[in-house]
């Protein structure tokens, strides 16, 4: 049994959703990946459930009748703490242009509190986001979440690790 446990970002959830597994052409994957979030090994970050219930679709009405088992809020004062270490780094870094910063700053944005709550917890994200690797040359406009928990020795990996790590079969 795998013991590694993962974080799941919006954007893990939405792009299957909109582009590869559709409920109506592949709901297998579904079922599966429920039967993870039930059991705890996918952990779901209140911004991230808030992020998908925010719409009016099928993914929405799926999350919400969701029993998730490791829910977890944001609020939290471990996280809190993390969030901050984050916050500072960005302040603080020049690879980084302060919209960027500004962006991450918003209560709405998950990122660095996934990045957090996995500091906190000893989680790996997953995202389909893909680091950039900016520089202080060339300052970046977008803050990846690659990128910035490569600085706290955060582990990312992308779906399709996740479905292999647990045995999502298609």
């Amino acid at each position: 049994m795998n013991k590694e446990k993962f974080l799941i970002d919006a954007n893990s959830l939405i792009t299957p959703f909109n582009n590869y597994y559709a409920f109506d052409f592949d709901s297998k994957f579904w079922i599966q990946l429920e039967k993870h979030i039930e059991s705890g090994s996918v952990i779901i970050l209140d911004l991230v459930k808030n992020e998908i219930e925010n719409k009016t679709d099928d993914l929405s009405n799926w999350f919400q009748n969701l029993t998730i088992k490791e829910f977890i809020n944001h609020n939290e004062q471990d996280i809190f703490i993390n969030y901050s270490k984050i916050m500072n780094y960005l302040n603080n870094t020049p690879i980084y242009q302060k919209i960027a910063l500004r962006d991450w700053q918003k209560i709405t944005v998950a990122d660095p509190w996934l990045i957090a709550t996995a500091m906190a917890k000893n989680l790996t994200i997953i995202t389909f986001e893909q680091a950039a690797n900016p520089n202080s040359g060339n300052p970046s406009k977008r803050i990846k979440i690659p990128d910035v928990a490569k600085q706290f020795k955060i582990e990312v990996q992308n779906l399709y690790y996740m479905m292999r790590c647990l045995n999502i079969k298609l």
